[in-house]
C-alpha cells in the first residue's frame, strides 16, 4: 500500500499563506476532478470502498481529520491537520 504524507510548496507574507500543489511535482497523477466535503458533524464517517484505477490526494484545508485505509493486509491511520499537506492515496487502498 503506497500511502505517504506529501509536503506543498508554502509561500507566505503578511497578507496571509499560499500553498502550491502542481501535477509531477508534489501531484504525481493528473487531477480530473476535486472534491470536497464540510459542515461535517466531528464523529461523522465516510468513506468505506476503494477505487481500483483511482489515485488520490486528501487535504485537510481547515481543522483536521483521521483518514484509516486498509489494502487487506495492512492497516493504516493517518492524521491530517495541516493544509501544506497532503495525504497520498494510491489504487486498491479502502478509505
Amino acid at each position: 500500500m503506497d500511502v505517504r504524507k506529501i509536503e506543498f510548496q508554502q509561500h507566505g507574507d503578511d497578507r496571509g499563506m499560499l500553498v502550491v500543489a502542481e501535477h509531477d511535482k508534489e501531484i504525481p497523477f493528473i487531477v480530473k476532478r476535486i472534491y470536497y466535503i464540510y459542515g461535517a458533524d466531528a464523529n461523522t464517517r465516510r468513506g468505506f470502498h476503494s477505487h481500483k484505477e483511482l489515485e488520490q490526494v486528501y487535504i485537510a484545508i481547515h481543522g483536521s481529520c483521521k483518514v484509516t485505509l486498509t489494502d487487506g493486509d495492512e492497516t493504516k491511520t493517518v492524521r491530517l491537520n495541516d493544509p501544506a499537506q497532503g495525504l497520498y492515496i494510491d489504487r486498491k487502498s479502502v478509505v
